[in-house]
């Protein structure tokens, strides 16, 4: 397999990294930058710590760990991996407001799912209704959804809390169990 030398257009590579895996890259992506342009003075790096709000003593201790291995290294100093530092935070950050505006906006929609939801119950006439709830829980996405079954209390039914379009998507799940001639009907014992 040959690589072109030619940078990938965002578009052309359609993999999804998980939050955790982007800030990983990122990190990395930082680090080699910085090894690329030749290094900084542990004064510009204190600086473009503190302006990206890490603490002092945070860096001193990374500061002192790195430089008791064995390949750490000085480096002539530049300006230009100060910025290069605080852009990769810049953008470290970015990609975690982002991954907070997508779970807030999941959450609201869940919110307003929720809100809609409503007590429905089945009466079944193939399915026992543990096996009906089987059928239909991954249907039920929604933290506030529930399916109840009692055996002994109401041994034909199955109650639900569900939205509207939970309560169609159920239906259609448990049509083919419950129509007459099916399976499920022929080997169930009349009563």
């Amino acid at each position: 397999m040959t690589h072109s030398s030619r940078p990938r257009s965002m578009d052309s590579d359609p993999t999804v990294l998980s939050e955790q895996t982007a800030a990983q890259v990122l990190a990395r992506a930082s680090e080699l930058d910085q090894f690329r342009r030749a290094g900084s003075t542990v004064a510009e790096l204190r600086v473009a710590a503190a302006e990206a709000g890490i603490a002092v003593p945070d860096f001193d201790a990374a500061l002192a760990e790195v430089q008791r291995q064995p390949s750490a290294s000085a480096a002539r100093p530049r300006n230009r991996t100060r910025r290069a530092i605080i852009q990769a935070v810049a953008v470290m950050l970015a990609v975690a407001a982002m991954a907070v505006v997508v779970r807030g906006t999941r959450k609201v929609q869940e919110a307003v799912s929720t809100s809609s939801l409503r007590d429905e119950a089945i009466i079944l006439q193939c399915l026992a209704p543990a096996e009906a709830a089987e059928l239909i829980r991954p249907l039920l996405t929604l933290s506030g959804n529930q399916v109840v079954v009692s055996p002994t209390s109401a041994p034909r039914v199955l109650t639900m809390r569900v939205t509207a379009d939970q309560l169609a998507q159920v239906k259609a799940r448990l049509a083919p169990y419950e129509a007459a001639g099916s399976p499920s009907c022929a080997t169930r014992p009349a009563r």
